[in-house]
């Protein structure tokens, strides 16, 4: 992609983020509003756009294995984060979660939509699934485990299938598998509610977006504070680039056939931060804890950003 194709894809993200930022400074939005669009993104917007993306595309056997091996991956790297923590003498026992795992839904689709096309968004979805299954099964219960408690693995599974965003891919390869996508495009009614659908979708990127650059921040006054999170940052981002190098070139080429836009997928999956719910979780943290978790996530969305951008010039 030459220079100025990408600039004219990437820019409008980062005036986005900074357009948010400002809400945040002019106190234009209030942290309660911003927290209700967090939730209709989650529970509206992304669900919409998740279910279109799976009722339009044709599945194939093969995607299965993609969505075990980014599965296996976050594994991987949650095991390496448990040997980060004692290799770096860190007292933080929620450190290892910030190793694994990727905030898919909240980055990954405003960066490769805007980039790739919405035509590839089902592409970006299958990659994503496996961590997605990973981050409510395994982070959620190590997190859990980190607390000193644990919820049986019968709730975590109500509580996976109750999701919007799940709810939506299953209903969307229903569609697909089914031809039920096809048959309610013919009829009024039908036509009438995917139109609605299509709608409601397109407000996902932007609104996202905005809510990055709004609860983006970290300190720059207190630099040593900032040292240990950029450390974490760089050596989850090196060895993950390494990782989804090696997915792309074994897996996703040599053994499956798969097109190049998969390969483009798993870089952009494995460029992201965590998922933003560590934080959440981390609820026998102390403060200093916390605001670890929050200050290296905040890092590593510019540090993402950056990255991402340098990866599109390189294509």
């Amino acid at each position: 992609m030459n220079v100025f194709g990408m600039l004219a894809k990437v820019v409008p993200i980062l005036m986005l983020i900074a357009t948010g930022s400002v809400l945040r400074s002019r106190r234009f939005l209030k942290p309660e509003t911003v927290s209700d669009l967090k939730k209709l993104v989650l529970n509206i917007t992304l669900p919409c756009l998740l279910y279109l993306s799976f009722a339009d595309m044709a599945l194939e056997g093969r995607y299965l294995l993609v969505m075990l091996t980014i599965f296996s991956a976050c594994l991987v790297m949650l095991a390496v984060g448990i040997g980060a923590r004692r290799v770096l003498k860190q007292e933080n026992p929620y450190y290892a979660a910030l190793f694994t795992g990727f905030e898919a839904g909240m980055v990954a689709y405003p960066l490769f939509i805007p980039v790739f096309g919405a035509e590839h968004t089902p592409t970006v979805a299958i990659v994503q699934v496996g961590q997605t299954l990973f981050c409510f099964f395994v982070l959620f219960a190590y997190m859990q485990h980190q607390s000193g408690h644990s919820l049986p693995i019968r709730q975590r599974l109500v509580w996976f299938m109750k999701t919007p965003v799940i709810v939506a891919v299953v209903l969307g390869i229903l569609a697909s598998v089914t031809g039920l996508g096809t048959a309610l495009a013919g009829s009024l009614a039908g036509a009438t509610v995917l139109e609605w659908i299509r709608l409601v979708s397109t407000l996902t990127v932007p609104l996202i977006v905005l809510v990055i650059g709004y609860e983006l921040r970290f300190d720059l006054r207190d630099l040593k504070s900032l040292r240990m999170p950029l450390v974490t940052v760089l050596t989850r981002l090196a060895l993950m680039i390494g990782l989804a190098t090696l997915i792309n070139r074994l897996v996703i080429d040599r053994l499956l056939h798969l097109d190049r836009m998969f390969e483009m997928a798993v870089y952009t999956i494995f460029l992201l931060p965590p998922p933003f719910m560590i934080p959440i979780l981390m609820d026998k943290a102390t403060d200093q804890e916390r605001q670890f978790a929050l200050t290296t996530i905040s890092l590593h969305i510019v540090v993402t950003l950056v990255a991402f951008t340098l990866f599109i010039m390189m294509i």
